[in-house]
């Protein structure tokens, strides 16, 4: 069965159960956003972070700065809750990176 078979089917079936089977992104209130967010971090600026949790990998934290969400490299030992100073090494789509110092 093609995919255009499968569509038209389901349209068909639509039809006889009067429910929606073929959705799209505003089906699940998804749309897209005209503009990006503003960067509140230029690299290798240093900030004060508050850790808030282990980060995804391995020597990682993740922490918040300035109302935004930062990954901590280097800041394992440091207890949850703790103040670190760090420097940005990555600003890439509002996805900041950020070392221990």
């Amino acid at each position: 069965m093609s995919w255009r078979e499968f569509y038209n089917r389901l349209k068909e079936l639509e039809r006889i159960y009067s429910t929606k089977l073929i959705l799209s992104p505003e089906d699940f209130g998804i749309y897209r956003c005209d503009e990006a967010l503003p960067q509140s971090f230029r690299k290798f600026e240093k900030v004060s972070v508050r850790l808030l949790a282990p980060g995804w990998m391995r020597g990682e934290m993740l922490g918040v700065a300035r109302d935004r969400t930062l990954t901590v490299i280097g800041a394992e030992g440091v207890p949850i809750g703790e103040r670190v100073k760090a420097r940005i090494i990555g600003t890439k789509h509002n996805i900041y990176l950020a070392r221990a110092l």
